[in-house]
């Protein structure tokens, strides 16, 4: 079957794509980016995505790249995890309110000021996974548009102000997990152990579980990942070649990155500087609680921040893979809130943007 001239551009702009993510990702880290691997994929897909190209990730694969993250999260996981966080659960439950609380004030100004509807707004802010949020909002008959432009705006952020955060605290040696410690580099950089066959199962059933677990919220990665710990603890070796996270943070990076267009930035234009300010102030905010956690549990500062920061459950897990935080009790609370949104998120947004309504006289 001959090839069309059309057919071939899109070949040469994947390959592009590909060679220009993996590229800017071994700078980025070869500069000790925190993250470096996450974002340069980003700013690449917005480099095409801005330019023109119009590519789009298969369903699939972007499932896949979910299961990978999910599994990367399950190698953190440690039975003492469990039993730290019975010890500290007033804190944990205090900073899993707090952020939700910041997360939906956020949104409520945003759409006091009228540039983005009200409930779109509150939806835009709240944390968890972005694809998951803003497949829910869909369902919900909601402007999808509107809350992935907030999504994605609050997610890079994030990773942005993380990544600065990270740097600084290095710098500065504040960041003071000793990697010198199995047990605490373990959860930092999870490496292959076991047969990687396993891993390769976990991670198919990501898009399986989309196709035929649709009642499972965030099925993509909840699934692979509760797969992966329920093995862990029953004594079966789960790990992740880098070269597979390597990949699964290219497709999630790009993809990302390839939603920024023109027309898109011209519809959000009015609303960036408040989403941005107001995503800014949220990361603060989160942070402050996340210093606050760290400091009452005897967290080092990044991991504390990390696992109160109102991110992207998949950014916060490259962050912190990147940055050697404690991996384990980081994304314990991350996925205690994942949960939280997805449970309790619909409800508590049509609440909000009712209760945020001005009154009529």
């Amino acid at each position: 079957m001959q090839t069309t001239p059309r057919q071939a551009r899109q070949i040469l702009h994947w390959a592009g794509l590909g060679a220009a993510c993996i590229l800017s990702g071994i700078v980025l880290s070869a500069l000790a980016v925190p993250a470096g691997l996450l974002i340069g994929p980003i700013l690449v897909g917005m480099c095409f995505g801005l330019s023109g190209h119009v590519l789009t990730f298969n369903r699939d694969l972007r499932a896949l790249a979910q299961g990978a993250t999910g599994v990367l999260i399950a190698t953190s996981y440690r039975p003492d995890t469990l039993a730290r966080l019975g010890e500290v659960w007033p804190q944990a439950l205090a900073t899993l309110a707090g952020t939700m609380l910041v997360a939906i004030l956020a949104g409520v100004i945003v759409g006091r000021l009228g540039v983005i509807a009200r409930e779109e707004a509150i939806w835009g802010f709240l944390p968890g996974m972005a694809s998951a949020v803003i497949a829910i909002s869909e369902e919900r008959n909601l402007d999808a548009r509107a809350v992935a432009i907030i999504q994605v705006l609050r997610i890079l952020v994030v990773i942005l102000s993380m990544s600065a955060l990270a740097a600084i605290l290095h710098m500065t040696g504040l960041h003071v997990t000793d990697l010198s410690d199995p047990a605490q580099a373990a959860p930092a950089r999870s490496t292959p152990h076991g047969p990687v066959w396993i891993t390769c199962l976990l991670v198919v059933l990501a898009p399986l579980s989309q196709r035929f677990l649709r009642f499972v919220p965030a099925g993509g990665m909840m699934v692979p990942l509760i797969a992966a710990i329920a093995l862990k603890s029953a004594g079966v070796p789960v790990g992740i070649p880098h070269e597979m996270l390597v990949a699964a943070y290219l497709v999630i990076g790009a993809n990302v990155g390839l939603r920024f267009d023109r027309p898109l930035l011209r519809q959000a234009g009015r609303a960036m500087p408040a989403i941005i300010g107001a995503a800014i102030g949220m990361v603060l905010l989160g942070g402050g609680i996340g210093l606050a956690l760290g400091w009452t549990v005897g967290l080092d500062p990044l991991s504390g921040v990390l696992a109160a920061v109102p991110g992207s459950i998949d950014a916060v897990a490259a962050l912190a893979y990147s940055s050697n935080a404690d991996m384990s009790f980081v994304m314990t609370l991350q996925i205690l809130r994942l949960f939280v949104v997805l449970i309790a998120g619909p409800p508590l947004a049509a609440w909000a943007a009712r209760h945020s309504a001005p009154r009529r006289r």
